[in-house]
């Protein structure tokens, strides 16, 4: 699967079996804070509600890292051209009862200038939880993230999206951030 709507590219990126040795790792990895930055605790409560562990890049995760890196060069030539040079720290994300992540953006403020694109692999199964749609607006066509197991969807982290609220069950996520050395370019 590979669909593209110029701002928005979805695909398949891991089997069912790679995303259950994600799901193993990023249980053991450490929790950090879900706090956007320079938000306070009343803004978390209206701004992000979930769980958020860091998955670091190592020998055990290096796959990880190589295989969403590829891609999202190969996606990247095609599609934005954008001047990237490093992952961010992968973010293993659970949306439990509840948990949302409000409409915002991925860059903008100096501390995040340099992300450029933004991608979320759907590590859930489908069946896993009811709500919780990953929706990206985008100014040629909005767009609501695949939900089928191991599809990730990439679109430049300027682009507002949102994680609908979890009615019941848990979604589970990986999202990671592409930079390069400026802004914009």
């Amino acid at each position: 699967m590979q669909s593209s709507h110029s701002n928005t590219c979805a695909v398949e990126l891991f089997s069912d079996e790679e995303c259950d040795r994600i799901v193993a790792l990023g249980q053991l990895a450490p929790a950090v804070s879900s706090v956007p930055a320079g938000a306070g605790r009343i803004r978390r409560l209206t701004q992000r509600l979930c769980k958020v562990r860091q998955l670091p890049e190592n020998d055990q995760t290096r796959w990880i890292y190589d295989r969403l890196r590829d891609r999202a060069m190969e996606l990247n030539d095609e599609v934005w051209k954008f001047e990237l040079d490093s992952v961010e720290t992968l973010q293993f994300v659970s949306y439990g009862f509840l948990n949302h992540f409000a409409r915002h953006m991925d860059s903008g403020v100096p501390a995040l200038s340099r992300r450029k694109l933004t991608v979320s692999v759907q590590l859930s199964r489908s069946s896993d939880y009811g709500g919780g749609k990953l929706y990206i607006w985008s100014r040629n066509k909005d767009r609501t993230a695949p939900r089928t197991r191991g599809a990730a969807m990439f679109f430049p982290s300027h682009l507002w999206h949102r994680a609908n609220p979890i009615l019941w069950g848990t979604r589970l996520a990986l999202v990671g951030w592409l930079k390069g050395k400026h802004a914009l370019r």
